[in-house]
């Protein structure tokens, strides 16, 4: 259980994967929208927070940090996310490509990690190899993109974001099954 417990970030990574597969393969548009309007919210509390920090500085910290600037940025995309949200899916149809570039950067942390245990002797690395591996090809291939249509290329990614979900889940029981012996 204490395996478990140091090991919560991969757990919940996998876990997400597993939601966002699914609703991938459900929904993937209004997945894409939910997904742009909770960036735009980010945004705004992030430029509030920067207009909240610049009106707390001394005006010569202040007028160095840049922080009201960066509010007014930060507000507007934030505001335009949320507001515009259909307006960007029309004009974003390269969207799965975002996807694609954010499963390969998974795919490179899972690389860390799979060295990781090899550097330390874990006997079970051969899954996180295989997650790893499994994350860098489906980047690759989202981004190469050899889809015709966006809706095969919607449930390519959710189904292989399920599979890497669940190489993740049975190299995590393995890890903590040993662990645990």
């Amino acid at each position: 259980m204490t395996f478990l417990k140091k090991k919560w970030p991969i757990l919940l990574m996998s876990l997400l994967e597993m939601v966002i597969g699914i609703v991938l393969l459900i929904q993937p548009v209004n997945f894409t929208n939910i997904a742009i309007i909770i960036t735009g919210i980010l945004l705004l509390v992030r430029g509030i927070l920067c207009a909240v920090k610049y009106l707390r500085a001394e005006p010569a910290a202040a007028a160095k940090e840049q922080n009201l600037a960066k509010a007014l940025i930060l507000v507007a995309a934030g505001m335009f996310c949320m507001l515009g949200s259909q307006k960007l899916l029309n004009i974003l149809p390269s969207l799965p490509t975002l996807y694609g570039v954010i499963i390969l950067v998974m795919g490179f942390f899972k690389v860390q990690r799979t060295v990781d245990m090899l550097r330390a002797k874990h006997e079970q690395t051969i899954w996180a190899a295989a997650s790893a591996l499994l994350a860098l090809a489906v980047g690759l291939v989202i981004l190469w993109n050899p889809f015709s249509k966006p809706a095969a290329l919607w449930i390519f990614t959710g189904i292989c974001l399920l599979l890497e979900a669940v190489v993740d889940l049975v190299s995590l029981f393995l890890r903590s099954k040993k662990a645990g012996a």
